[in-house]
């Protein structure tokens, strides 16, 4: 079938993103002699970028020492693509970021980022964080995306704690975030997994960020991800295993020490690819010319 495609078609290149689905047109694509380029978002790549790296004509990659899995004249340090609107925060944006969210200036923000989907890990930490009073989030507001999976059990955990008196009226959560350019602004610390997209938003961003990788992922790359800005002094890990009992209290913390946020923004920033796209669309016409 893949074969087929590839006749009818008469593409003057194939590109891949890695993924099963990939393999079999970019192997037959490869066979039938139309040039190949793959992209490689994650920070420990997968089985089918690296069977098919071996032929590509170009890879772009996200993270540096990429040349472990794939011919080192051959490698483009693109970055991701991300959304344009994803940039430093200014006074100005963080004044808009405030009155979107209702937010209060004065006190600190953390955003907690679990993906569409949500994370069971970030939301029990939040859940246990909750549960325990809050602690060292006295002066503290969060954004809390819990995602469309988990909110019909949070918005009935959020009563309850509301009804046992916890201090739950800093905290506001969703499972859907419509702004993430003022999630971004509003935020001190960052709370995210470790998906090739996230990350490249926060360096994008700039923020503070801890990351607690999924251990739900082929071949480990969130740990991966994470890691590479880790090893630079650019980003904090937490183990999903420790998640629940120490994510909480570590952002807490983080938000009261302005100058490691500050080191972790300026260290975070140099990773930044914001052209990621254009590199990655300019390599195309490369290997086509």
């Amino acid at each position: 079938m893949a074969k087929r495609l590839i006749k009818e078609f008469k593409p003057d290149i194939a590109i891949g993103v890695g993924g099963y689905a990939s393999a079999p047109l970019l192997w037959a694509a490869t066979r039938m002699g139309v040039p190949t380029l793959i992209q490689e978002q994650n920070g420990y790549a997968g089985l089918t970028n690296k069977i098919l790296g071996k032929k590509a004509k170009s890879i772009c990659v996200a993270y540096e020492g990429m040349e472990r899995f794939f011919p080192a004249d051959r490698i483009v340090l693109s970055g991701n693509p991300i959304r344009k609107e994803i940039v430093p925060a200014t006074p100005q944006m963080k004044a808009q970021a405030f009155e979107f969210y209702g937010l209060d200036p004065q006190k600190k923000h953390i955003f907690v980022v679990g993906g569409s989907l949500g994370s069971r890990t970030l939301n029990e930490a939040m859940k246990k964080w909750i549960e325990d009073g809050c602690p060292g989030g006295k002066d503290i507001e969060v954004i809390w995306q819990c995602g469309k999976y988990y909110k019909k059990a949070i918005d009935a955990f959020m009563q309850e704690a509301k009804d046992a008196g916890k201090p739950v009226g800093g905290i506001q959560h969703s499972d859907f975030i419509m702004r993430m350019d003022l999630a971004y602004a509003a935020a001190d610390v960052v709370i995210s997994r470790s998906g090739a997209s996230s990350v490249s938003e926060l360096c994008a961003a700039h923020k503070a960020t801890i990351f607690v990788p999924s251990p739900n992922v082929a071949e480990d790359h969130q740990t991966h991800n994470a890691m590479a800005l880790v090893n630079k002094d650019a980003a904090v890990l937490v183990k999903d295993a420790e998640a629940v009992e120490k994510l909480l209290p570590a952002a807490c913390a983080l938000t009261e020490n302005p100058e490691r946020i500050a080191q972790l923004e300026k260290n975070i920033a140099v990773l930044a690819k914001t052209d990621a796209a254009m590199t990655i669309a300019e390599e195309v016409y490369r290997v086509i010319k």
